[in-house]
């Protein structure tokens, strides 16, 4: 029994080492989700003593608080606290998130930290300085027509064979069902699939082929969609089939949230990149939360917060003077 408390003991010490040397990492340390039903709290774990059967030879008897104490610190419960069969499971979170409050935390000088403050929120954007798979390209002032105050969710990039994405915040005067009805190909389409996506707004994805549908949601597992953006929440495009076949009851599922895309944007081989060289775009990584905004406040609202959200004042001021 001397032993096995000297085990213990050597055990709550190497704990508490290793738990004093991860202040210094907990930045990157993922947060941890509620306990799991059936499983005590760890801020509220009481110490639960076993019941005696009797007196040990060659260890004293002890009662109440204190019973294995080093340096004013209860080594019994350090040991129940951090034992791998009391930790609740880790969350992986969307690593875009983390750089996000990095840039915000680490990146900028100590005059402008002041409007950075939005990396820590749910609705974020910060410039990047190369294309990545999920990230858009945010119109300036000087470009008009289709693409004018647009922000635009890059699916592909490549000088040698093109670019390509689409308009997420233009939304369609007509609704999903008369849009759906009014393409080409509306016969083909299921009408159940169709009475799914008329629950969801449409949108003029660019002016490349308008009949064709992209569906941009959040919901994780749809067989055949492809992820945009990693993370939970996350970003898909695609999985029309099985959606339809998850929609019950004239409801979409819970927390579901999408964007019915017609038509798409495109660029042929380094036409995009000279258009960024010139001045005539920006790019960009948004949060999930803004992708997926439904513009209800009107196409230019959502262009306004990113570029104010990537410190760029003279677009709006540019705004301002044209007015």
């Amino acid at each position: 029994m001397a032993g096995m408390g000297a085990k213990r003991a050597i055990f709550c010490l190497l704990v508490l080492a290793g738990f004093v040397a991860l202040q210094g990492f907990s930045f990157v340390l993922a947060p941890r989700t509620a306990p799991r039903a059936g499983r005590r709290s760890l801020l509220s774990m009481k110490k639960e003593k076993p019941k005696s059967k009797g007196k040990s030879k060659g260890r004293r008897k002890e009662e109440g608080p204190g019973k294995n104490m080093w340096r004013g610190i209860d080594l019994d419960d350090i040991f129940e606290t951090w034992h791998p069969r009391n930790q609740p499971p880790i969350v992986e979170h969307d690593w875009r998130a983390f750089r996000a409050h990095m840039i915000a935390t680490y990146d900028i000088d100590e005059k402008s930290s002041d409007s950075y403050q939005h990396l820590n929120g749910s609705r974020w954007a910060h410039e990047l300085p190369h294309f990545e798979v999920g990230c858009v390209l945010v119109s300036s002032p000087v470009i008009t027509g289709d693409f004018k105050k647009t922000v635009v969710l890059l699916y592909k990039h490549d000088n040698k064979t093109g670019s390509f994405g689409t308009v997420i915040n233009a939304k369609a005067q007509e609704s999903t069902l008369s849009m759906l009805k009014n393409t080409p190909d509306a016969k083909t389409i299921d009408p159940k699939l169709q009475e799914v996506l008329s629950k969801m707004p449409a949108y003029i994805g660019g002016p490349v082929d308008k009949n064709m549908l992209t569906l941009v949601h959040n919901g994780m597992g749809l067989e055949d969609a492809v992820t945009v953006i990693e993370g939970e929440p996350g970003v898909y495009v695609g999985g029309f089939e099985d959606l339809k076949q998850r929609y019950v009851g004239n409801r979409l599922l819970d927390a579901f949230r999408g964007k019915v895309i017609f038509g798409h944007s495109g660029w042929g081989p380094g036409q995009l990149q000279k258009e960024i060289d010139a001045g005539m775009w920006y790019m960009a990584a948004i949060s999930p939360e803004l992708v997926l905004d439904e513009c209800e406040r009107g196409p230019e609202e959502l262009w306004e917060e990113i570029v104010r959200d990537l410190c760029y004042p003279e677009l709006l001021r540019h705004k301002q003077k044209k007015n």
